[in-house]
């Protein structure tokens, strides 16, 4: 049973099925996979309108192909050997589409979100967060990673870059308004892992279409074996400029952010988080 900010109640019953098939090579992978995703509602009639359908019921079929392939080859820096590799990756995800207009409408969203786009969601089966959509796609991705990996067989730095291209619009959305993008942002994920106890990770979202960078961030972790942790980190949200008295309102994200973990006696420790916000 829920209840969402308009105080509509009622039960849900969400349940989704798949059925996939991976076959693995030494210089690849090919893997198929059906869907059937099913999503139904027993609504309170108290804070709906007399037209409202109190029962809506969705069954949406779906289906993916995900397809990769592994390329190595050794080289030397400065001495040192290493294997570096180069992985293009392709995934196709169709979804039928069916109309959700009753919950869109209505502002059935018990406890829905999208999902913050990034490398990973280059290759997922949905777009949402929660129970209350079901996703319509007809869309591929493309997806390109090199690994650099020491002779220890330790990976020591990897780069991925990525795209989606849409087919179709997006009709299901949180509040009915379409998406029409014919490809999402660009996606860069890189990860280095510098010496055996510090890490950097960077994620990177860049529109070219609009050619500015939308999202970013830049982390740097230590961790010992004495489980000294020190982490430092800056991210960046790029938001549409707001208004005031005074003009123009810049409301982009930008954040400095550093914490640690300082073992000091026994199972005692020091713990310290701090951020700080540019904008605000």
């Amino acid at each position: 049973r829920e209840k969402n900010a308009l105080h509509v109640e009622g039960d849900r019953l969400r349940l989704d099925y798949q059925v996939d098939w991976t076959k693995e090579w030494l210089w690849g992978f090919f893997k198929p996979s059906i869907l059937l995703k099913t999503l139904s509602y027993q609504l309170d009639d108290q804070f709906l309108s007399a037209t409202t359908n109190d029962n809506p019921n969705y069954v949406v079929p779906q289906g993916s192909l995900d397809l990769g392939l592994y390329f190595e080859r050794d080289g030397n820096w400065f001495g040192k050997d290493y294997l570096q590799t180069f992985e293009p990756e392709v995934f196709y995800f169709y979804s039928q589409y069916e109309d959700q207009t009753d919950i869109i409408n209505n502002g059935i969203d018990f406890d829905t979100s999208e999902l913050t786009f990034g490398y990973s969601q280059l290759f997922r089966h949905t777009r949402f967060a929660g129970g209350d959509r079901i996703d319509d796609a007809n869309q591929f991705s493309v997806g390109l990673t090199s690994r650099f990996m020491g002779s220890s067989g330790v990976e020591r730095l990897r780069l991925s870059l990525g795209q989606i291209y849409y087919q179709e619009d997006r009709r299901v959305t949180l509040d009915g308004t379409d998406q029409l993008q014919t490809k999402s942002e660009i996606a860069g994920q890189v990860s280095a892992q510098l010496t055996d106890n510090w890490r950097i990770n960077s994620d990177l979202l860049y529109d070219p279409t609009e050619r500015h960078t939308n999202k970013g961030s830049l982390s740097v972790r230590y961790l010992d074996e004495d489980f000294r942790i020190f982490n430092l980190g800056y991210r960046y949200t790029r938001k549409p400029f707001g208004t005031s008295t005074s003009g123009p309102v810049d409301l982009d994200d930008s954040q400095l952010e550093a914490s640690f973990v300082w073992p000091i006696a026994g199972d005692w420790s020091v713990i310290g988080r701090n951020i700080h916000d540019f904008t605000y």
